[in-house]
Order: C-alpha cells, then structure tokens, then sequence
C-alpha cells in the first residue's frame, strides 16, 4: 500500500485533491500477486483521481471486520462499483 501511495499521491497533489490512505497499527497482509494486485490499486487509485471533481477527495480505508479484510478505493462520483473488495 505504501507503494502504491508514494506513486499516486503526488499526481492527486497537482489537482488539488485530498488523499487519505490508512495508517496501520499492525501488518496487513494480502494472498495475491503483489504484481497484479499493485497494477489493481494503481488503476483504481488513478481512475479516482482522473474521474474526480476538482478539489475532491479520494479515500483508501481497510476493514478489518469479521477477521476479513477489505480495501477500498473512493472518491467523489466514482460510482460504489468501482471499489475493490478483498477478502
């Protein structure tokens, strides 16, 4: 995850967006290829910022609920599908 902000914030910065990305207490930990699972995020994660109003918000939360974890992408008019669920 923290790839992935270090690679998409700036460009949110340059249009005028609030980025929030979670901080985690302790490790978070994913069964899939880093690889494809890193181009899943970067995509998400570019599409809200391309797709958003201008000084919008993109935010990226887990939850942990129910021992499952899940990651979400949002912003500002990108409609609830585009989110990515990981369990």
């Amino acid at each position: 995850m923290l790839e992935c902000q270090a690679m998409i914030e700036p460009q949110g910065q340059k249009r005028g967006l609030t980025m929030t990305f979670p901080r985690f207490d302790l490790p978070c930990f994913v069964d899939a290829d880093r690889t494809r699972l890193k181009q899943v995020l970067i995509n998400l994660l570019s599409n809200a910022i391309k797709y958003n109003q201008p000084n919008g918000t993109v935010v990226v939360a887990v939850d942990r609920a129910s021992g499952a974890r899940n990651t979400l992408a949002s912003a500002s008019r990108i409609p609830a599908r585009a989110c990515l669920r990981t369990c």
